[in-house]
C-alpha cells in the first residue's frame, strides 16, 4: 500500500502526466483483504494495515488528474473503493 501512496502521489506531482490508468493485471484487480498474511496480525498490526490501506485508498483519490480504473476479473475489499 506504501507504494500505491508514492506512485499516486508521484503521479499527481508530474507535467508529463495528463490522466492516470489504474491496471491491476490480466486476472485480478484487486484481491481484497484475501491475503494469507493478514490472519495471523495482531490487533494492533491490523489496526496499522487498515490505516495504511486507507491511505492507498485516500491517495488515489486525490490524484488530480482524470483517474480511470481498467477492471478485469476480480476488484474486492478496497478495489472497490
Amino acid at each position: 500500500y506504501r507504494e500505491v501512496v508514492a506512485a499516486a502521489n508521484e503521479l499527481g506531482r508530474r507535467d508529463d502526466v495528463a490522466a492516470v490508468i489504474l491496471y491491476g493485471g490480466h486476472e485480478i484487480f484487486s484481491a481484497g483483504d484475501d491475503m494469507p498474511e493478514l490472519r495471523t496480525l495482531s490487533a494492533q498490526e491490523a489496526d496499522t494495515a487498515a490505516r495504511i490501506r486507507q491511505q492507498a485508498v485516500d491517495a488515489v483519490a486525490a490524484i488530480p488528474k482524470p483517474t480511470v480504473a481498467a477492471i478485469t476479473g476480480y476488484a474486492l475489499g478496497a478495489g472497490l473503493t
